[in-house]
């Protein structure tokens, strides 16, 4: 008998050589939640669990014939996007999958900074992404980070979250996920898709940081709209996932905490 072909997901993204985001982490909860993944590589990374010594970018070139090759071949059932790094990248990725017959879900992580700061997309980058990619969005994830760089504004609290969501909708994006990790009291992520908005409670607070809640999130949100899930199902699945692996995080370097996808299945 023969057996049932995996759903595939695709990840544009950075590599981090720690493996503990980017296309590694991506990758890893792919496979973890039964998803066949395949890469695009925008930029190298010289990082480990306590912060990106150096970023070598990949020319824009060598980014659109590597997704070509995926598209001309492999039919993803979803495609993630996380670090893009230049805006000539975000340019040729955006007019690809434009040119798309059917565009499959896609999932925007826009990762902009690194979690020790490090800047990883430039301003016009970011506004080439709202410009040409955000209105290919089935949703877009940003952290507090983000969002401010996003809509130029801080958000503080689950209010100033709701109006952000509402201004990501506006231009553009099907649906926001405003992640409110950083709020001081209660954690709580807004879910907003123009009519419904959701409201996702952490049960506690995670001690210390943590490298690549961010990419494990989209990743899993991707995957689950890749094996057919509804974009709510996929999303309240992915929160759950991350959850658990946020509080089996360890500390395998000197630096933050790890996450362990392989330890989910």
């Amino acid at each position: 008998m023969t057996p049932e072909l995996p759903s595939v997901a695709l990840t544009i993204a950075g590599s981090d050589c720690s493996g503990g985001a980017g296309v590694q982490m991506d990758l890893k909860v792919f496979c973890s939640l039964g998803v066949y993944g395949a890469s695009v590589l925008t930029a190298v990374t010289v990082q480990n669990s306590m912060g990106v010594r150096r970023v070598q970018g990949l020319s824009s070139k060598m980014v659109g014939e590597q997704l070509s090759a995926i598209l001309d071949d492999l039919s993803p059932g979803a495609i993630k996007t996380g670090m893009l790094w230049s805006t000539q990248n975000v340019l040729t990725i955006a007019e690809q999958l434009s040119q798309l017959n059917k565009l499959p879900p896609l999932v925007i992580d826009p990762v902009m900074c690194a979690k020790d700061g490090s800047r990883l997309l430039s301003k016009r980058a970011v506004e080439a992404l709202i410009r040409e990619l955000l209105p290919l969005a089935t949703v877009i994830t940003p952290n507090l980070d983000e969002i401010q760089l996003l809509c130029g504004r801080p958000v503080t609290n689950p209010k100033e979250a709701r109006r952000a969501a509402e201004e990501l909708i506006a231009m553009g994006a099907k649906s926001a996920l405003v992640k409110g990790g950083h709020f001081k009291g209660e954690i709580v992520d807004i879910f907003f898709d123009g009519r419904e908005q959701i409201e996702l409670h952490a049960q506690q607070r995670a001690q210390g940081p943590i490298h690549g809640t961010g990419c494990a999130l989209s990743a899993a949100i991707a995957a689950n709209l890749a094996k057919g899930q509804t974009l709510q199902d996929a999303l309240t699945h992915a929160y759950i996932n991350t959850q658990k692996l946020i509080h089996m995080a360890g500390r395998l370097g000197q630096g933050y905490r790890l996450l362990f996808p392989e330890r989910t299945k």
